[in-house]
């Protein structure tokens, strides 16, 4: 009789163990950070298809889509414990405000109030251009359905981020990233577009694969408000090429060992 109490007790004790080990990493998924797999080629050159990244969620502050299920239950709006802002040139993971399943990630390039619009291909921030230089040539990746290839540009970004009235404020420093582009510019479909000014709550975002990302140039995106906002993405901390597969030893060889740890800029 005293065994049987004591393995029922063993066993209570288990499950409660468990019960804590699962709600301690719900927790730190929810609040601190949380990994993520790059299924597209939005974001090439900076990211892959096949990185796993870090997106740390407190920077911003803990919103509905911080936790799980959020796509079904509206936990509460705005931002909780916000320790920083987005800043113009931050790499983003954020929730599609129209299909809340999907997150993606995007470079943020316009704050509220910003005035953005594509001239011939080049990004104009509140009149002024972005500069870009070319670095290679025939860059070749796959994009999650074939390969492209194309011309690797550094693109040059005004920092500038948000203060706590809401008000975008210019930094005076500036933030180079690497783009890609496929076609010639001023030929692609997002090349030549309308201004956009930014709302107030509410972010621009773009990607770094100039040509082939679906992004706030869109109608299918748009403006993205604050709250769907989940983290600046920090490190790629697993890589594996798009031919990988676990079962078959002779792909293993696609690790791409290189990239990881790469800071994410």
């Amino acid at each position: 009789m005293f065994s049987f109490q004591q393995k029922k007790k063993s066993r209570e004790h288990s499950v409660l163990s468990w019960i804590n080990a699962i709600f301690f990493v719900i927790i730190i998924r929810s609040v601190i950070f949380s990994p993520y797999r790059i299924p597209t080629g939005s974001m090439i050159p900076t990211l892959l298809v096949g990185d796993h990244i870090i997106v740390t969620k407190f920077n911003y502050g803990v919103c509905r889509f911080s936790f799980l299920f959020s796509q079904w239950i509206d936990y509460f709006s705005g931002r909780v414990a916000v320790l920083d802002r987005p800043k113009r040139g931050d790499v983003v993971v954020f929730t599609c405000p129209k299909k809340f399943s999907m997150d993606y990630v995007k470079r943020l390039v316009g704050l509220p109030g910003d005035r953005i619009q594509m001239k011939e291909g080049m990004l104009y921030i509140n009149g002024e251009v972005c500069p870009m230089n070319k670095v290679s040539e025939k860059y070749r990746a796959y994009d999650g359905e074939s390969f492209v290839e194309g011309d690797i540009y550094i693109r040059e970004l005004p920092v500038a981020k948000v203060d706590k009235k809401g008000k975008t404020q210019e930094t005076g420093k500036k933030i180079s990233h690497k783009v890609l582009k496929i076609r010639p510019f001023g030929s692609a479909r997002y090349d030549n577009t309308k201004e956009f000014v930014v709302p107030e709550n509410h972010y621009f975002f773009q990607g770094d694969n100039q040509d082939g990302s679906g992004d706030s140039r869109s109608e299918d995106l748009g403006y993205v408000y604050t709250d769907y906002v989940l983290g600046p993405a920090k490190i790629v901390f697993f890589s594996l090429g798009d031919d990988f597969t676990l079962i078959k030893p002779w792909t293993w060889w696609s690790l791409r060992l290189e990239r990881i740890g790469n800071l994410i800029r």
